[in-house]
């Protein structure tokens, strides 16, 4: 019998005897129902036809062979006559016939599935298990069947109770045969061949039908021709046991799946087998053939078949062929042959046939069938033969014999039962469930009718499922154009409660979404269950993208809860306006640190160069705000400014700009200060959706106010960056203000020439993560002059713009562009303010694109794109710039060297465009330069070496043949690219850090979603791991089901780590996408205990690596031990000159430092004063161990 629970099941009766209930029940510990399988056994007999004993596997080599087919879908209509699927014609309709074929098992270890598939042309096909093979260690074969799945590939609803075309259910039926090769002798014998079939549970497994289908098949064979094979007669005797006992049980108990309003109680079993009277008044109310009798009671008024009628009429008159064998223990019947034959059709049903439940008239058809009693011969009869005619699916039958007043098969299917609340009252059996098409999906979760000592009572009823609708409306609200004006999408899920203790629940989108404005996003049908007793969350995602400005739409969107009536219809609204603006301030650092070098400049300088290329890169018609401090913070204004287009010069991005630019280093360091200021002005700047706060610091705060002193007015997301080393830098206080505030803070660690743009990085991307765009790729390196520079990078249909910015100084001599997918390349004089934008300073480069690109010959959006720049050599002059390069000019050259074959308009360009296609076709450099600049690029030691020296580099004259000549490579200053697109993709990024000491552990977290929904395509994350010394290492972050990706580090170095993370993929188009974001973990010795001073004291000096704040856990006296040591070391000659002057080249004066220190540690200077001089010289040890690990 079928069962839906996925492992557990037990053995079917195997005599007549009452079945045992299985361990633990008819269902799993999840309330679904466990298959009922059938055990096969062998015997062996003499010439005679005697039995001469059970074959196991102890005497023979056993091969079973076993072929289930389902063929409803081919076979004839119950009702209504003609063939189910009659549309499908030809050899199609073999394709209805579910047959896995004949099937070999011969272990006891062996599991054999019984897989076949059903198709209804034109669509695919579905796969249909039909049970699967076993064998116990005795030899014996276990057949289980189906898990009890009905479906259609075209509907899911059930109309009629015998006939669905198009659908298909899992019963079958088939041969047994098996072969055995005795142990011993090595006799080889065919056993004769025997009958599965596999049909719908039996919901009263205690209860015996009136009319079995033993009774009927046995009636048929008694009414066989003399001579048939099959031919049965009178048994000689009439058992009470055997014949009688099942009638009156049946009698008995029927009461437990019928409301038959008390009749029957007048049957004792105590007084079995009766008296002579009591018989009589049984008898009087049974119907026999052609009598009128109202016994036994079912729809069709079947009689009782001829056999049982004489055996009863032997038991009334109590002749002498009846045997009173009754013994109320009811000892089990010895397992013999003809046990076995008769007891699995004694739990059957034998009437009435409208078609049946389990088999139908198939059996008393036709005399050929058979070829003994009780046995099909199995040249005649096919597999799928018996089932074929049964309801399809068989759930329709089973929900639509229990409306009517007299039953059908009421032992299998119970009409009216007693629920274990109420023993003496009755409910419908089938009361949750509502209409044939829930019955396909809800059969499992009807109860058992089990015996309860001398009742019947309803068990293992599973819970009906529960759907709620947690969003009986989707409010989209106000849903923002895209920061490029472009259409913008939101996302919001129709969400479900489901709680389905038993089965599980389908829930599906039917109708809808519409208007067009609405999409569905992801899945539109959810499996889930069974629940158990916590309720699980279903999301069906609703996309909705903007239309006209300021218009509200109104639409609906249906779901259905599969195989039941229940269907939800949510309304939806949504008004599409404008981009909400992003207003931004800027708290930076000028105190006296600021001063300090970083590089070849100062880190007043660097601020410079980088908040100039924050402001030139915002986006138009956001707004920002400056505040500056030291041990006191100025705003500059009293709210933020509103920024012109991109590519402006003379209005308030470059009047931010010069203000920034007059900053000067003086003073200490008061971060509580600027953030109050940047609260303050925030707050007075109305109109602007989000606020954020960028916070730029080079030390630890050393004057009031401080950091924990304004916390919890900041309100706004926060960025902060570090500028500096992690031991210069209150971490673990910036970690916890940004964290709480939706930001994160990034840490420069030492800034030198050779990583000169990480600041301007950092500010890009915190301007990215302040205008919601993603970072696609960050690479750097150097320039070659003559040389095009060709970065690819994958935009999709998720990207609707795109930036592409390149960072080099100087970029007098460098032209910015980029290259589509069709191989069209743009550039500044495509720029028209809307589609295409640009900006051009000193330092940096920004082309910012709409997508999809229309203005182009070829239309372009997702695909392989690159950015091109580059440079022209010296010697080629400036008119090279401004030449116009034709297609026919050079196609050849340029398909040979650089695989870029132009189209007709790029290539009639001049200007910036002119020059990159000119680039394309250079000659490429001869090998060995080729090696010189792969080193150069690899070792920024050498290249800062070249430079220092200023050696012209040499130019090979050219050739006088048509092809130029092998050039040497002609370095070009440095550069750094970056792609930020605004995109529906986004990777968001979070390190969890909570120790700031060595040894730390970091955790990394990532979350890939799109439209705010987790990311439904095919994606890898990871992150590269750079310490602050050595090599950098990957950490392969894991996929959650809640939708992040997770993974961790130990960091066991001073320093600063950069986590790089990093997410490639495709989207569910199979378009392929990058995505990075970097994050730096900071550790530095005493970072977790160190407190910043009490309001009112301070340094007096700047925050930075002269300033204070450095504990000392030794105290005084460790300091003044420390001051010592120093002093002694510096002035007996611990750093030689040669490394004095390195340091000098670096900005360290180890002059001053010996003044400070004889100054300070002689004279009882003040702790802060101290631990300033002593934090300067842990960060002479860095620099001298990062340049030594670098090579220099």
């Amino acid at each position: 019998r079928l069962g839906n629970s996925p492992n557990e099941f037990f053995i079917g009766p195997e005599t007549a005897d009452e079945p045992p209930i299985p361990h633990n029940g008819y269902k799993d510990a999840q309330c679904r129902v466990k298959r009922q399988a059938a055990r096969f056994r062998l015997y062996s007999y003499d010439e005679n036809g005697a039995v001469i004993k059970e074959i196991t596997s102890a005497d023979a080599d056993i091969v079973w062979k076993v072929e289930l087919a389902n063929r409803k879908g081919s076979g004839a209509r119950f009702s209504g006559g003609g063939t189910r699927n009659a549309s499908i014609t030809g050899n199609n309709r073999d394709l209805l016939d579910i047959k896995p074929g004949e099937k070999a098992i011969s272990g006891a270890n062996e599991v054999v599935d019984l897989n076949g598939s059903f198709q209804v042309v034109p669509h695919g096909a579905m796969s249909v298990h039909l049970g699967q093979l076993r064998m116990d260690p005795e030899g014996h074969l276990l057949v289980l069947g189906g898990r009890g799945i009905s479906a259609s590939p075209t509907t899911t609803n059930v109309s009629s109770w015998s006939d669905n075309d198009t659908w298909h259910d899992d019963v079958s039926d088939g041969r047994v045969r098996a072969t055995v090769t005795m142990h011993g002798t090595g006799e080889v014998f065919e056993a004769i061949a025997a009958w599965v079939i596999v049909a719908p549970p039996k919901f009263a497994p205690p209860i015996y039908n009136a009319i079995t289908l033993y009774d009927t098949i046995y009636q048929f064979c008694r009414q066989l021709p003399p001579g048939h094979p099959a031919k049965v007669d009178l048994p000689p005797q009439c058992s009470f046991r055997r014949d009688i006992y099942p009638i009156l049980q049946a009698a008995k108990d029927v009461h437990g799946v019928v409301n038959v309003g008390g009749a029957h109680s007048s049957i004792n079993p105590d007084q079995y087998p009766l008296s002579l009277s009591q018989r009589a008044l049984v008898f009087g109310f049974l119907r026999g053939p052609g009598g009128s009798q109202t016994m036994p009671k079912l729809q069709q008024s079947p009689p009782l078949t001829q056999t049982q009628y004489d055996q009863l009429t032997r038991w009334k008159d109590d002749a002498p062929s009846f045997v009173n064998d009754w013994d109320p223990a009811l000892p089990p019947t010895p397992l013999t042959p003809d046990a076995l034959d008769r007891g699995p059709l004694t739990h059957c049903v034998g009437a009435t046939f409208f078609p049946g439940i389990e088999a139908g008239a198939f059996v008393t058809s036709s005399a050929d069938i058979y070829m003994e009693p009780l046995r099909f011969d199995p040249n005649v009869v096919q597999p799928g033969d018996v089932t074929r005619r049964m309801a399809l699916p068989w759930q329709a039958d089973f929900k639509a014999c229990g409306g009517a007043s007299i039953p059908w098969w009421p032992v299998n299917r119970p009409t009216q039962v007693h629920p274990q609340t109420n023993p003496t009252g009755y409910e419908d059996w089938d009361v949750d469930i509502g209409s044939l098409t829930e019955m396909v999906s809800e059969w499992h979760q009807a109860g058992f009718v089990v015996r309860s000592g001398a009742t019947l009572l309803l068990s293992e009823k599973c819970a009906a499922a529960s759907v709620v609708l947690l969003t009986p409306e989707l409010d989209f609200g106000d849903v923002q154009m895209n920061p490029l004006e472009q259409p913008g999408q939101m996302a919001l899920p129709v969400t479900f409660e489901v709680q389905a203790p038993s089965s599980s629940v389908t829930l599906k989108i039917e109708g809808g979404p519409a208007p067009a404005a609405f999409s569905t996003l992801g899945a539109t049908e959810v499996t889930v269950g069974p629940t158990g007793p916590v309720p699980a969350k279903v999301y069906l995602w609703i996309l909705f993208t903007t239309g006209t400005l300021n218009q509200t739409v109104l639409g609906s969107v249906t779901v259905e809860q599969t195989g039941s009536s229940s269907s939800w219809t949510i309304p939806l609204i949504a008004k599409t306006v404008a981009r909400q603006k992003t207003a931004v301030c800027l708290v930076l650092d000028r105190s006296g640190s600021m001063g300090e070098m970083s590089g070849s400049v100062t880190k007043m300088q660097a601020l410079h160069q980088a908040a100039h290329l924050f402001l030139h890169t915002a986006l138009a018609g956001d707004g920002v705000g400056l505040v500056s401090y030291n041990a006191d913070a100025v705003a500059h204004g009293s709210s933020v400014t509103e920024l012109d287009a991109l590519g402006s010069f003379a209005g308030p991005r470059e009047a931010l700009s010069s203000i920034v630019n007059g900053l000067v280093p003086s003073g200490s360091t008061s971060i509580g200060d600027g953030l109050e200021q940047a609260v303050n002005m925030l707050s007075q700047s109305a109109g602007y959706a989000r606020k954020a706060t960028v916070v730029l610091t080079d030390g630890m705060e050393n004057a009031p106010k401080f950091i924990r002193d304004v916390a919890g007015a900041v309100t706004s997301q926060t960025f902060a960056i570090g500028f500096g080393n992690a031991s210069n830098i209150n971490v673990s206080t910036l970690t916890t203000l940004t964290g709480n505030q939706g930001g994160y803070l990034l840490v420069t660690g030492p800034v030198t020439d050779d990583n000169q743009f990480l600041l301007k990085k950092y500010f890009l991307q915190v301007l990215a993560g302040v205008s919601n765009a993603d970072i696609v790729l960050d690479p750097t390196g150097r320039v070659i002059a003559g040389q095009i520079h060709r970065i690819p990078f994958h935009l999709s249909e998720d990207d609707y713009g795109v930036d592409a910015i390149l960072l080099c100084q100087p970029m007098r001599s460098v032209v910015l562009g980029l290259e589509t997918p069709a191989g069209e390349i743009l550039t500044f004089s495509d720029a028209d303010g809307a589609a295409l934008q640009m900006t051009r300073t000193e330092g940096h480069a920004v082309l910012r694109l709409r997508l999809p690109v229309l203005f182009t010959e070829r239309a372009a959006h997702a695909g392989l794109w690159h950015v091109l720049f580059g440079m022209p050599a010296r010697g080629q002059g400036p008119d090279v710039a401004a030449s116009v390069v034709t297609h026919d000019a050079f196609p050849e050259r340029i398909a040979t060297r650089t695989g870029y074959v132009p189209s007709t308009r790029v290539t009639e360009q001049g200007g910036d465009k002119g020059l990159l296609i000119s680039l394309m076709s250079a000659p490429k450099p001869d090998e060995a330069a080729q090696v010189q600049r792969e080193r150069l690029q690899q070792r920024a030691a050498l290249i800062a070496a070249e430079r220092a020296q200023a050696a012209p580099p040499v130019v090979r004259p050219a050739s006088p043949a048509a092809e130029p000549a092998p050039r040497a490579v002609e370095l070009g200053p440095p550069y750094s690219v970056l792609v930020h697109v605004y995109s529906a993709l986004k990777l968001r990024a979070e390190l969890v850090q909570k120790d700031f000491e060595p040894g730390a552990r970091v955790g990394i977290v990532a979350r890939l979603s799109r439209v705010g929904v987790p990311f439904d395509g095919s994606a890898q994350i990871f992150a590269e791991v750079s310490p602050p010394q050595g090599v950098a290492v990957t950490v392969s972050l894991e996929a959650r089901p809640d939708g992040h990706w997770e993974g961790e580090f130990v960091a066991n170095e001073v320093g600063v780590y950069r986590v790089r993370v990093r997410a490639t993929g495709t989207n569910v188009r199979h378009q392929p996408f990058t995505r990075e974001l970097t994050l730096t973990a900071s550790v530095a010795r005493g970072a977790n205990s160190y407190q910043p001073p009490a309001s009112g004291e301070g340094s007096g000096g700047g925050g930075g690596s002269s300033g204070g704040g450095s504990p000392n856990p030794g105290g005084d006296h460790g300091r003044e031990k420390l001051c010592a040591s120093w002093l002694c070391m510096l002035e007996n000659g611990l750093f030689s000159e040669s490394f004095e002057k390195a340091l000098q080249r670096i900005g360290i004066n180890l002059d001053v430092a010996r003044k400070c220190l004889r100054k300070h540690c002689q004279t009882g200077s003040s702790t802060a004063e101290v631990d300033t001089i002593l934090r300067a010289f842990e960060q002479v040890f860095v620099a001298t161990r990062d340049g030594e690990s670098r090579g220099d």
